[in-house]
């Protein structure tokens, strides 16, 4: 979703895994916000409703780009690893798969989160709003609550036993919420939280009390990231990759997303066949992509 300075949009497209994020992002384009003020509001309304696999714990890739830009930005807020963690805190079995999923659940497993340092700062730099103004759709998402979905609850069948090794998850989500197709689920903490943020900005989440909530929770659970992890967590501001396809000029994240280098692989090779001539999903259709 590129930059548009002007307050009002004629014609714009929202697209996300959830109607609700999606629906947050078009009143925010129709209140006289840009494509980043719409992106960033789409961002913490996804961390509420698609817990499963976006929210204040993560991270990711922004490209932005407006006429004022020679080439697009790459807004870089991917997790960090904490600056103790080493190969040795884990340990590993006869054929060097570690133990236990340490790296995948549990405290070892958790990396210096970058979404709320990255989305604020996209916002500043590039949006129009104020962040109350933007964050505020998400946390009144989170008070009100939002419907489980098939696969929401699909995510949440498969990962009831990881779940239910941290008390507030099981307060959450088992005794609070019921975590049915076509249920309500309601966070009014994370409602809170969003609030604060909106208010207090990075600084809150990053140096704040909920940094030391968070911190404990961490050393609770044999985790390694401290304090300093995240106050130092910084954003990197990068150059896209870029490639062709067919005389069209490509743009996608550098590294270290792999996504965008591929696509361009895929593309290039893609150019080598008249896809164009073929019937939509057919076998020889299917079969040059799958390859």
């Amino acid at each position: 979703m590129g930059v548009m300075k002007k307050s009002c949009v004629k014609h714009a497209v929202v697209s996300s895994a959830r109607i609700e994020a999606s629906k947050i992002g078009i009143e925010i384009l129709k209140n006289g916000g840009n494509a980043i003020d719409a992106a960033v509001a789409v961002g913490f309304a996804l961390g509420v409703c698609e817990p499963s696999t976006s929210g204040l714990g993560g991270g990711g890739f922004m490209m932005i780009k407006d006429k004022t830009l020679s080439e697009p930005v790459v807004i870089d807020f991917r997790e960090n690893a904490p600056r103790n963690a080493n190969e040795d805190m884990w340990k590993f079995d006869e054929d060097g798969k570690v133990l236990n999923k340490e790296n995948q659940i549990g405290g070892k497993s958790v990396a210096t989160p970058g979404e709320v340092a990255g989305l604020l700062y996209a916002l500043e730099k590039y949006g129009t709003m104020p962040a109350e103004e933007v964050i505020s759709p998400a946390a009144e998402l989170a008070e009100k609550g939002f419907v489980i979905t098939k696969m929401m609850q699909k995510h949440f069948a498969d990962y009831k036993d990881y779940l239910r090794m941290c008390p507030g998850s099981v307060d959450l989500y088992f005794k609070k919420n019921n975590i049915k197709v076509g249920k309500i689920c309601r966070n009014p903490d994370l409602a809170n939280i969003l609030k604060n943020i909106a208010k207090y900005g990075s600084e809150w989440f990053y140096k704040g009390d909920l940094a030391k909530k968070i911190i404990d929770c961490v050393e609770q659970r044999d985790g390694v990231m401290t304090a300093q992890d995240l106050e130092e967590y910084k954003i990197t501001v990068r150059k896209p990759v870029v490639g062709s396809y067919r005389g069209y000029k490509i743009y996608s994240n550098a590294l270290p997303s792999s996504g965008g280098t591929h696509i361009i692989q895929a593309l290039n090779i893609l150019e080598n066949f008249e896809i164009g001539s073929m019937e939509v999903n057919s076998a020889e259709y299917l079969h040059i992509f799958s390859e």
